[in-house]
């Protein structure tokens, strides 16, 4: 008498049912090729056991039922109390149906087919790449210290930093980028697929030192978090001193904030307080984004109309006004970055003089970015430090031209002598302003959190990758007999070891001729063991100039009787580049 039990019942079957299984003997150096155990296709009658148990899927309307096609059914077989499958999997083939009018189906029959779980491990992980696997656990501060600190990292860490090849002495933090362990993808593996695996000589074998580095370009990093939008509009007077007209600037204050994820704006005294460290020597920065609208206004207050001049000097003079922005960060200056609009003033009299009250001399409408790198101008200290107060400012350049040894330009009264002085100031009248910070994100910066899942090898199957390490360490796989979930691994002189001594000499044909022929265990000479070549810089590099793949060896059998080499190739898990 058969049983076979779901987990919400147990299903009908005839009395006289007759259940096959085949059972495969398994290859032990391919788990790739595992068959595992099956049943012949089962017929089961349509009772009303059966039909609930199997959802009632002879019925067309139905939309929802207990029993889903799509999902891995447990089962487990038994026959005359005897458990011949335990955690099985039962899959619904197809449902035939007899009918002799419209309304009633008035025989119904379920086809279903029984297989173990053994071979499921690597079908589990047959579509799944590296990519697939969640290493946020192991996110960290990007940082020298922290790179440092990594060199002492064991396989618990999950990763540490290697040393890169460089052309050079000097090494930048993002030079340096995190290779994770070999074993942390091998056991995330497992666990994801639901199995786990038993290798007693993982110690002697030294597989929780190897690691798996990270060999792609520069790893873009995506700092829209740091991100601050915010608009502001501007009216300033600058008072000049009398008969000056002089550059000046502004703060950006008092502005109405759309982004701030992070808060780290201070919109009303335009305080940006910096997330994190950068290196001005690595090309790390802040950027500003502007764009601004307004006008430049000559305000001339003295009651008299004036003219631009140096006293007795008749030579053709003006002055240049423009606008530029930038950053503080500190008591150090950016990088100012001028406006496209300008515009050269003359005043002199009668046809040009500077009238009375106000007069717009600048318009402009542009969109002008600025980076922000340093908070000092010591050379090799270059950069900004985490919570530094960055502040934008926005200004008018006055650049006098046509002067000589008299002095400056002034405004002067329009008549003889040409000596009084006119007060005349400069009104800056920002009609628009709409600012953006972030981060630079063509690199890693430094006092950030590192996103480790950027640094996971793309493209990368994790059926390729097992089978990499079986291939490498030469390991051979059995199921646990105890636990269909556990799988064993053995190196092959271990497991030829850990075999049986049988006397065969009583099942020796002794009627039939016997011949011993000697089958050499070598083929080759010599035994390569490398990796298919990889396309990035440094692999590159070494390639060119060795003529060898980097980390291959070449073993020499002392055998007279072979030659040829034999060559055996890993497929590479670094970074596409």
């Amino acid at each position: 008498m058969v049983k076979i039990v779901l987990p919400n019942g147990v299903l009908d079957v005839s009395e006289n049912l007759a259940l096959p299984i085949t059972f495969s003997i398994g290859d032990i150096r391919d788990l790739s090729s595992r068959k595992g155990t099956f049943s012949k296709t089962v017929t089961l009658a349509g009772t009303k056991n059966n039909n609930e148990l199997l959802g009632h899927y002879y019925d067309v309307n139905i939309q929802a039922g207990t029993f889903n096609i799509n999902t891995l059914t447990k089962c487990q077989v038994i026959q005359n109390g005897v458990p011949i499958l335990d955690e099985a999997l039962l899959q619904l083939v197809s449902v035939n149906k007899v009918q002799s009018n419209n309304r009633f189906e008035d025989e119904v029959s379920y086809e279903v087919l029984i297989k173990d779980t053994r071979a499921e491990f690597f079908t589990a992980i047959t579509n799944a790449n590296l990519t697939d696997l969640d290493f946020s656990d192991l996110d960290h501060t990007f940082s020298s210290t922290n790179i440092v600190a990594s060199y002492s990292n064991t396989v618990a860490d999950g990763y540490k930093y290697v040393m890169p090849y460089i052309n050079g002495n000097d090494f930048n933090a993002n030079d340096f980028k995190p290779a994770i362990y070999a074993k942390t993808y091998f056991d995330r593996i497992f666990a994801v697929a639901g199995f786990t695996y038993t290798w007693d000589e993982i110690a002697s074998a030294r597989f929780d030192k190897l690691l798996i580095p990270y060999n792609g370009d520069t790893n873009d990093q995506d700092y829209a978090d740091f991100l601050v939008e915010a608009n502001t509009t501007l009216n300033y007077t600058q008072v000049q001193p009398i008969g000056l007209n002089l550059t000046f600037s502004q703060p950006v204050t008092n502005l109405t904030e759309t982004v701030d994820a992070q808060n780290v704006y201070d919109p009303l005294t335009g305080e940006y307080s910096s997330p994190f460290s950068t290196s001005l020597l690595a090309g790390e920065h802040y950027m500003y984004s502007v764009n601004v609208a307004g006008s430049v206004t000559l305000n001339n207050v003295s009651g008299f109309p004036a003219q631009l001049r140096q006293p007795n000097n008749f030579g053709t003079q003006s002055s240049r006004y423009r606008i530029f922005l930038d950053v503080l960060v500190g008591s150090n200056l950016n990088a100012r970055v001028y406006s496209q609009a300008e515009v050269f003033a003359e005043f002199r009299s009668p046809s040009t003089e500077l009238p009375i009250g106000d007069t717009t001399i600048l318009n402009f409408n542009e969109a002008i970015s600025v980076p922000a790198g340093t908070n000092t101008l010591i050379i090799g200290q270059m950069g900004i430090d985490a919570n530094d107060i960055q502040i934008l400012n926005v200004g008018v350049e006055v650049t006098p031209f046509g002067i000589d040894s008299l002095g400056p330009l002034r405004f002067l009264s329009t008549t003889a002598p040409f000596t009084a002085y006119r007060q005349v100031n400069t009104t800056l009248d920002i009609t628009s302003l709409q600012v953006s910070i972030v981060p630079s994100n063509n690199i890693q910066v430094t006092g950030s959190t590192l996103n480790i899942n950027q640094y996971v090898p793309s493209e990368i199957k994790q059926s390729d990758f097992i089978k990499s390490i079986l291939q490498m360490y030469n390991l051979y796989i059995e199921q646990d007999v105890d636990n269909p979930y556990n799988l064993i691994l053995r190196h092959r002189d271990e497991y030829y070891d850990s075999g049986v001594e049988k006397d065969w000499s009583r099942k020796l044909a002794k009627d039939k001729d016997q011949q011993l022929i000697f089958l050499p265990d070598l083929t080759n000479k010599k035994l390569k063991l490398t990796y298919a070549p990889d396309t990035d810089d440094f692999n590159t590099m070494y390639t060119q100039a060795t003529s060898e793949i980097y980390g291959q060896l070449e073993y020499t059998f002392d055998n007279e009787y072979v030659k040829d080499v034999s060559t055996q190739e890993l497929k590479r898990t670094g970074a596409e580049s």
